[in-house]
């Protein structure tokens, strides 16, 4: 099929481990209304030789990863749609792939992208070394903690966990199939607090995420402090969601300004906090606050989050 506007980077290099790792993601103009019939793409060589893909062949583009074909690996992004920040009509999701060389020898990598059929309409593909894995989405559900990782389609990724950031446990091996995986640590909510990493070769995860749970005893008052970073923010309404719905519970927080205690009030049924702007005061990660059980039984509230 004819070509146009072609261009290529090639690197020459000498290899001082047996793979290496390079990550990329590929986006057009072209998606997804012209799929078939003008499939810009990628393609990388080793030493002049073409590079299999993700089981979509020598070429990844709009002809082999569409919302058709390995819609796993595509994200689609119509106009007006707003679904990625980027002008392009659809990408790839990040891909990553392991590339075998031979230690000590010089090496030579080229990649290539090109129109193809009319010259019209961009693509781009973006490389980068392998990205970090990412761990979010913590939830607590029975004595169970569930969390994502995200990475580089296809990553394999070792799951480690600790207590006290000296020791670590090896969970097993994942792998990210369309560049995620939902990890269940079974029974992990009976520790009390656990956190995690995910490696990745010699590539930690870009953060520490995990879970600390506080013992609210009965008829009582307790200190409690938010130890963990949570993505959706460090507020009442969020870190405090988890407190049971079906009693009053008071909050006492200092409070600078007034160099006083100021009182709020989850009330029962429902997140919802008297005075309301309760659910928008700042828990931030070391800041701590008074929580009152004025019922019969205890309870635990849980933090969820990344280690600062």
């Amino acid at each position: 099929m004819p070509t146009h506007d072609a261009a290529s980077l090639e690197v020459v290099f000498v290899p001082n481990k047996p793979t290496i790792q390079v990550g990329y993601q590929f986006g057009s103009d072209e998606y997804d209304e012209y799929v078939g019939q003008f499939n810009d793409g990628f393609a990388i060589f080793l030493n002049d030789q073409p590079l299999q893909f993700c089981g979509v062949g020598p070429v990844v583009g709009v002809g082999t990863i569409n919302l058709s074909l390995n819609s796993a690996l595509y994200q689609d992004n119509p106009v007006g749609s707003g679904n990625l920040n980027i002008q392009y009509d659809g990408m790839t999701r990040p891909i990553q792939v392991g590339i075998p060389v031979t230690v000590g020898t010089q090496t030579k990598l080229r990649f290539v992208i090109a129109d193809v059929n009319d010259g019209a309409l961009d693509s781009s593909v973006f490389i980068t070394a392998a990205p970090s894995p990412i761990l979010s989405g913590g939830l607590i559900s029975g004595n169970d903690f569930h969390f994502t990782i995200s990475g580089a389609v296809g990553a394999q990724v070792n799951v480690e966990a600790t207590a006290d950031f000296v020791t670590w446990t090896s969970l097993g091996q994942v792998t990210l199939t369309g560049g995620s995986y939902n990890f269940v640590d079974s029974g992990a909510v009976l520790l009390g607090h656990r956190f995690y990493a995910a490696i990745e070769g010699n590539t930690s995860s870009a953060n520490t995420y995990g879970f600390v749970n506080v013992n609210i005893p009965a008829s009582s008052t307790n200190m409690v402090a938010n130890q963990l970073n949570n993505a959706a923010g460090n507020t009442f309404g969020v870190v405090l969601a988890g407190l049971p719905t079906a009693i009053t519970t008071k909050v006492l927080k200092w409070n600078l300004s007034t160099q006083n205690y100021s009182s709020f009030t989850r009330v029962p049924f429902g997140n919802h906090w008297s005075p309301s702007t309760g659910a928008n005061v700042s828990l931030n990660p070391g800041e701590g606050a008074f929580i009152e059980n004025g019922a019969t039984t205890g309870y635990t509230v849980s933090f969820i989050g990344d280690v600062p």
